[in-house]
């Protein structure tokens, strides 16, 4: 079973690169190249509405380091600024406390509560482009030429922000996502 989840991941994660152009990014040490989590954009139904949203993922161990806020942050930012998005949403298990924490540093508050597609409970927060503009984008969220590595490896594209040396990877090849299991 575990497999056959992992492989309509990587056919969802795909999808979303050959319809939209973006999806989620590995987060890993840019020095190490430790696996950390993962984070990006990608369209998701919310009541019937098509909205963007901000996912982040990050490792148990890593946890409490404000990896998932740069991450997350970085995300907003390109979704605002490079894809002219008007809104970005999070959708968040009302329970997970940490994953709402980060959407409010990153400037995002409660759109609406509901519940996703197996009922189960939801919290859908939001930002706007507005909103963003207004914030100043203060959230640490602003990846500079400078600090931005080459791609590391064929196929890829890198980004990097803050100064923990972590990078975001666009992982265009199916065999790449092995390092993930």
């Amino acid at each position: 079973m575990y497999k056959r989840q992992v492989q309509r991941w990587i056919n969802w994660s795909k999808d979303n690169y050959a319809k939209h152009g973006f999806g989620l990014w590995v987060i890993e040490h840019r020095t190490t190249g430790d696996f950390i989590g993962d984070c990006g954009l990608t369209w998701q139904n919310v009541d019937g509405q098509e909205v963007l949203e901000v996912g982040y993922h990050v490792l148990p161990e890593r946890q409490g380091q404000g990896l998932a806020t740069e991450g997350a942050s970085a995300c907003l930012r390109h979704g605002f600024e490079t894809l002219d998005a008007t809104m970005v949403t999070a959708i968040i298990n009302p329970d997970n406390m940490a994953s709402r924490r980060v959407a409010e540093r990153i400037g995002m508050t409660v759109w609406k509560r509901t519940r996703d597609p197996s009922r189960a409970p939801i919290v859908s927060t939001a930002a706007t482009a507005k909103r963003h503009d207004a914030l100043n984008c203060r959230h640490g969220c602003v990846p500079t030429e400078e600090t931005r590595p080459a791609p590391s490896r064929p196929g890829a594209s890198a980004s990097s922000w803050g100064e923990r040396g972590l990078s975001l990877i666009h992982i265009s090849e199916p065999t790449r996502l092995r390092r993930i299991s």
